[in-house]
């Protein structure tokens, strides 16, 4: 995954987490988990992206896209907004590849530029990025 100019990268408890550098009250959250070497079940990674949006709190009727990629990679997301104690707009992203998958979700304010930034970076998540680690700088 290429990350974008002006954003950290921390791994805490687990899961990566990536905030911008200017302040603003965004913030992105990656996990990765080992799944068995096969290739991904038809519409898996639309599963897996409806799982995610659940536990992001996601309204009803939220609709996520997703695409099989060949070669065994598959990727889906979805916008979303968000209202309850933070208000604003998310994207949840998921890739499944033969042995791997990646989650990952932007929560920022809404009209923000985290969100554009995150898309862009979350749809560089590759079967080289786990091959070669998960970040890189553009």
């Amino acid at each position: 995954m290429q990350v974008e100019d002006g954003w950290q990268a921390f791994f805490v408890d687990g899961t990566y987490e990536l905030r911008p550098t200017n302040g603003e009250e965004a913030s992105a959250h990656l996990s990765t988990f080992d799944r068995e070497p096969t290739p991904p079940k038809p519409s898996e990674a639309e599963e897996l992206l409806n799982d995610l949006m659940e536990s992001a709190s996601a309204p009803s009727g939220s609709v996520g896209r997703g695409v099989d990629m060949g070669d065994g990679l598959q990727r889906a997301v979805a916008r979303f907004p968000v209202n309850g104690d933070f208000e604003g707009e998310a994207i949840a992203f998921v890739v499944v590849a033969d042995a791997w998958a990646v989650g990952a979700t932007c929560l920022a304010p809404t009209g923000s530029t985290a969100i554009d930034q995150a898309e862009r970076m979350f749809a560089t998540i590759s079967a080289v990025s786990k091959r070669k680690g998960l970040f890189r700088r553009r």
